[in-house]
This record gives structure tokens, sequence and C-alpha cells, in this order.
């Protein structure tokens, strides 16, 4: 498949709803995360450098994401299985990715809303200054979603 972007040339051509979306999915842990899973956790949260309270917001942020992101991951798995056994998916897959897309935004906001500005600053570098780095789009790029917000 051909590469339609690579982040580590051009990181300003990914969606920084992208990048966030991937470092959520990355970052967030469950509720009641096991040891192994919060040690994990705060191995990827510890080069921000967040304040003690930044990063318990980002931590309740991510549980809260997780969950609903886990639903909606549900959601597309028995509708994979559905058209697999020959259903029909509609408009079923745009309006999935319509809510992953609503809950990206609703977890930045909340983010924008909780951390303290350098808390904020921190997490917007790391991700897109360091995440965008790591991101491979394939296929064709839609026009739509040529980098920035």
């Amino acid at each position: 498949m051909q590469i339609a972007v690579d982040g580590s040339q051009n990181p300003e051509l990914i969606p920084d709803a992208l990048a966030f979306d991937n470092w959520f999915i990355a970052v967030a842990e469950s509720p009641t995360p096991s040891s192994s899973e919060t040690a994990r956790q705060s191995a990827k949260l510890n080069p921000l450098g967040l304040s003690a309270q930044d990063r318990l917001a980002v931590v309740a942020a991510l549980a809260d994401f997780k969950v609903q992101f886990d639903a909606i991951t549900s959601q597309r798995e028995q509708l994979a299985a559905a058209v697999n056994a020959g259903g029909q998916s509609g408009t079923i897959w745009a309006s999935l990715r319509a809510s992953e897309d609503n809950l990206v935004a609703a977890t930045r906001a909340e983010l924008a809303g909780t951390l303290s500005a350098g808390g904020l600053l921190a997490v917007s570098q790391w991700v897109l200054g360091h995440v965008k780095q790591h991101i491979v789009i394939y296929g064709e790029l839609p026009s739509s979603s040529q980098g920035g917000k």
C-alpha cells in the first residue's frame, strides 16, 4: 500500500486530531488498572514532566476515554461480525468514526479545562511534536484531513 503521509518526513501533514487519537489510545488505561498497566502508563507519561495534579487529571481523563473508546471498539467488532454474516452496514461505520472523533475532541476539551497551562502545553507539545513523527498514513489522504487542527 502506498504511503500518503510519513510523519517522520512531514509531521505538519498529520492531522492534530489523529495524533491525539493515537496518543490517547496508547496511554489510556482502565479506571481500575493493574499494577503493570499503571507502570506502563507512568512510563508513557514520565517524559512529559507533568505535575502530580496534572498527571492525575490526565490519568482520569484517559480512563474515561478508554471506557468510551472500548464501547466504540465493541460496536465496531459487532458491526464487522454482522457484515461478515451478510448484514448491511449502511452508515454505521461513518457513525462510529464520528463517535470516535467526538470522543477525541471531548477528551481534548476536558484536558484543556482541567490541566494547568504548563500541563496542557506539555501534553500538546508532546503529542504534536513527538507523536506526529511516528504516524504513517497509508492510501490517499482525504483533502479534508490536510494537516492542522
